[in-house]
Formats: C-alpha cells, sequence, structure tokens
C-alpha cells in the first residue's frame, strides 16, 4: 500500500501546510470528527454521487466536493499541540473509520453487510497514526497530517457513494452479534455470574481471533487486529457519550457505544466466512454503494465466478495504490512503505498477544 501518486497540493487547503499558525488555529474548530462526519452522512450536496474509478477517487471527489468537505473539516476541533490532544484526535478518527466502513456497509432493507475492500483499508490505516504522529515534532506539521487525513476519510466516504449511517438501526439489527451461543457446562463458582449479560459467550473476541489466525485472507486479519485494539481502548465507552450538534436525530449518535468495533468484526466475519466453522472462502465487495439498499428475495452471499475473482485481483492491484493513504502523507511515503511492511508481518502475532490478553481476563 505504498503511496505512489503525485504529490497535488491544489487539492488541499495551501493554508494548512504554513509553518506558521495562529493560537486559534492550533485548536481547530468547535465539532468533533464524529459529530461532522454525521453532518456530512445528512448533506443534500453529496446526494446521488455517480460510480468513481478507484484510481482517480479522491481526486475526482475533492475536485467537485473539495470546498464543501474542506468546510467541514476546518470545523474540527482538536487540540494539535498536546499529546493529549494528539490521542483525543487520533481516537476521533478511529471511531469516524469505523463507522464508515461498518455502519455504511450495513444494508439493512437487504440485510446484508458489504465489506468494502476500499474502507477497510480506511478503517485498518488509522491503526498506524499514533506510530506516524510520534515522529512528527512540528505541531504545524501534525496539524497539516491530521486535516489532510480527515479530508481523506471524508472524501472516501463520499467517493464510494456515501452510504446511509443509520446507528438506531444498525444497533437493533446487530445485538445478536454480541452473544455467540451458551457456553459449555459450567462449574459451579465460575465466572461471570449467571445473571450476567456475558454468561453466554464470556468474550466474543476469542472465536474471531481463533479463526483469523487460521484465515487465508490477511486483510481480515489486519481488520481483526484493528478492531480488537480499538476495543480494548474504547470499548467501555456507553451510549450517549458522543452525542452530536444538530444531526444527531437522523443519524442516531446517541446510540454509538464501545460495541462497534466487536459488531463490526462480527458483520465482516460472516460476510467472509468462518475457516474454522467449515465456511466457504467469501471475497470482499468492490462495488461501491452507488445503488439504493433494496429488500431482495433469497439474498445470500455466493462467491463470485473465477471471472469476477480475477477482476477483483486486478482492482485490488490499484486498490493498493490509490487509496486514502496518498492526500495525507505527502512527505512521509518512505516512513509509510516501512511501517505497512512491519504492519502486515506483526499482525498475526499481535493477534496472538490480544488472544492471551483477552482470555486473562474472561
Amino acid at each position: 500500500m505504498a503511496a505512489t501518486h503525485p504529490a497535488n497540493l491544489k487539492l488541499m487547503n495551501r493554508a494548512w501546510f504554513s509553518n506558521t499558525i495562529s493560537e486559534t488555529d492550533q485548536k481547530g474548530g468547535t465539532k468533533s470528527a464524529i459529530t461532522l462526519l454525521s453532518l456530512v452522512a445528512c448533506d443534500a450536496r453529496f446526494e446521488n454521487i455517480k460510480p468513481i474509478e478507484v484510481p482517480t477517487l479522491l481526486r475526482s471527489v475533492l475536485q467537485e466536493h473539495g470546498p464543501a468537505i474542506r468546510e467541514y473539516v476546518e470545523m474540527w476541533k482538536f487540540d494539535a499541540t498536546s499529546d493529549a490532544g494528539i490521542a483525543t484526535a487520533v481516537e476521533e478518527l478511529s471511531w469516524v473509520n469505523t463507522m464508515i466502513y461498518g455502519v455504511g456497509g450495513h444494508l439493512p432493507r437487504s440485510q446484508k453487510f458489504r465489506a468494502d475492500f476500499l474502507l477497510v483499508h480506511l478503517l485498518t490505516s488509522s491503526l498506524l497514526l499514533p506510530s506516524l504522529l510520534a515522529n512528527i515534532s512540528q505541531v504545524s506539521s501534525r496539524r497539516a497530517f491530521l486535516l489532510t487525513y480527515f479530508t481523506a476519510s471524508l472524501a472516501s466516504y463520499v467517493g464510494r457513494g456515501r452510504p446511509a449511517l443509520d446507528l438506531r438501526v444498525f444497533y437493533n439489527r446487530t445485538e445478536h452479534l454480541l452473544h455467540l451461543g451458551p457456553s459449555s457446562s459450567r462449574a459451579p463458582g465460575a465466572f461471570p455470574i449467571p445473571s450476567s449479560d456475558s454468561t453466554q459467550t464470556a468474550n466474543a473476541w476469542l472465536p474471531l481471533i481463533q479463526n483469523a489466525l487460521v484465515s487465508p485472507n490477511t486483510h481480515l486479519c489486519k481488520l481483526h487486529r484493528a478492531l480488537a485494539h480499538y476495543s480494548c481502548l474504547y470499548g467501555k465507552h456507553r451510549k450517549g457519550w458522543a452525542n452530536g450538534e444538530g444531526a444527531e436525530d437522523p443519524v442516531g449518535l446517541g446510540e454509538l457505544d464501545g460495541t462497534l468495533f466487536l459488531r463490526v468484526a462480527m458483520l465482516t466475519q460472516n460476510r467472509l466466512g468462518w475457516k474454522r466453522g467449515g465456511d466457504p472462502e467469501q471475497h470482499w465487495d468492490f462495488d461501491g454503494f452507488f445503488e439504493p439498499d433494496e429488500p431482495v428475495q433469497n439474498d445470500v452471499n455466493v462467491p463470485r465466478p473465477a471471472s469476477s475473482t480475477l477482476l477483483s485481483l486486478a482492482q485490488s492491484f490499484h486498490l493498493f495504490a490509490h487509496t486514502a493513504t496518498y492526500v495525507y502523507l505527502i512527505s512521509l511515503a518512505p516512513l509509510l512503505v516501512s511501517t505497512f511492511d512491519v504492519f502486515y508481518h506483526t499482525s498475526r502475532w499481535l493477534l496472538l498477544g490480544y488472544q492471551t490478553l483477552l482470555s486473562s481476563r474472561t
């Protein structure tokens, strides 16, 4: 996933790349990134997006909708001057990209989940933010990095068809995913207590990680690594913590809680198949969200024909080069290449660590 695009600062606000920024600009606007995503999801200016070729997606979206997207990005309130402010900004972006991929991929009318291959890389890329920001010491560069990354996230969301974000429906339809079924016979005194919500499945992450460790789908492995990490960091958030301003009613930000990451992991696993359970291997989705979500009869996810699979592989090559990484990493391409190499080769090792950690908590 190297950044191979030519640099094009015309797509960004040049003022973001100034070495000196005012004290007001250092802390940005007035709204969280999560609230701003909900506003973009309701903005009529982004309706009826036409399909865009992946190699030119970000360029095309920013050329047509750049001013509107930058308008939202510049409303983002974050503090680039402190480590605590950076940590908060990274957390917000992690939630944003998980919502774009997971909530956006949930299609309630057709009762299916669309695991978009471009948007899943948007989600996994956010796991690199702490490592990259730790190596940027200048406040103005940190600020430019975060603004351009957020721009790329919103542009990718719009460019893939701006799938609807309805958190009320999402949480209602995915509640069953939090419990995999009754546990085996329990000895007296075993934890958790019988009245606990966790009695059915003490830790639902364990079967997900066990499946990822034996799955040939390396992208699934990276996704579960990112989502399990976010669940450990942010999973204690309860409903109501992310109430937005203005857009809360149509989007339902009041429903957002720390179970989001497990729900998205389960939806993805069900879509791609449980290899340990004998499911046939399924494929990621490449079609975007340009058609309305309509109910269909006998809708099942079936393996793609060979010709479609070959086409998907060809598209994958472009996705590696043309995902949301290029815009915001104008000066960090060498670091990105080396970091992604380490990112891939350590995923399964870290998942083993997560499995041990989660086992110790149950």
